[in-house]
């Protein structure tokens, strides 16, 4: 597999979020065309219902979006996200994952499409992010 500076870079980057490392996500993958990031699960990441947290469904589609975003536009900002739960996350999931792609960008906005899904590829919930692209 050949080397990638930009990957390395942004996983160097986001080693000092310390939010994304306490709840257990990670990168995956980062190219030009999408991202994909996982969360571990825990018991941790459960709520009083024992389903995953909608937070930690959230906070990984945002880290999935702020990865594929700086890769294409470093450095880009999340100004509006907002999410659809489509059905809980499961104390059996080992992982969930989210991977973001593009739907269009401008000159200072990249807007992508987050799909949060279990290890067996069911939809748990859909994102929409809007970035600033500072520089």
């Amino acid at each position: 597999m050949k080397k990638d500076p930009k990957f390395d870079k942004l996983v160097e980057f986001f080693k000092g979020d310390t939010f994304a490392v306490c709840n257990n996500i990670k990168i995956v993958e980062a190219n030009e065309n999408y991202a994909i990031c996982k969360a571990a699960i825990s018991e941790d990441s459960l709520n009083g219902d024992g389903v995953i947290q909608g937070g930690l469904i959230y906070t990984l589609a945002d880290f999935a979006f702020a990865i594929f975003a700086n890769y294409i536009a470093p450095i880009t900002l999340t100004q509006v996200g907002n999410i659809s739960y489509v059905k809980a996350g499961h104390k059996d999931n080992r992982y969930i994952f989210a991977k973001a792609t593009l739907i269009d960008k401008t000159e200072r906005n990249i807007f992508c499409k987050v799909l949060v899904t279990d290890e067996w590829d069911n939809i748990i919930a859909i994102a929409n992010f809007n970035g600033f692209i500072k520089k």
